[in-house]
């Protein structure tokens, strides 16, 4: 389904903002530089060691994205940087979909 999505929808689909979200991803998502402890220690673990767990990436650094209304592009972009297993096809649809709810439901 993930796959179909992906290769169905795009490449428009990257550019998906359901929401209209418009802020920048914080700095700090690259330096893991917060007092937020659960986020902290998501972040730390992932620029340490390139993984996190899909509830880290997904429920943690993604919904605290998606509360402070930052552009799904850029959280996707971030996912791809980070994280060493990131692959495109799956990435996206999960950051847009799943994650951000940038994509409207589709996912």
């Amino acid at each position: 389904y993930v796959r179909g999505i992906y290769w169905t929808r795009m490449p428009g689909y990257a550019e998906c903002n359901a929401l209209d979200a418009q802020h920048a991803l914080p700095g700090w998502y690259w330096t893991g530089a917060t007092d937020m402890a659960c986020l902290r220690d998501a972040l730390r673990q992932t620029l340490d060691h390139g993984y996190a767990n899909h509830i880290q990436r997904l429920m943690v650094t993604g919904l605290y994205a998606l509360m402070l209304g930052v552009q799904p592009s850029q959280v996707h972009a971030w996912y791809l940087a980070v994280y060493v297993d990131a692959v495109e096809w799956v990435e996206l649809p999960n950051t847009l979909g799943m994650s951000q709810y940038a994509d409207g439901g589709l996912m």
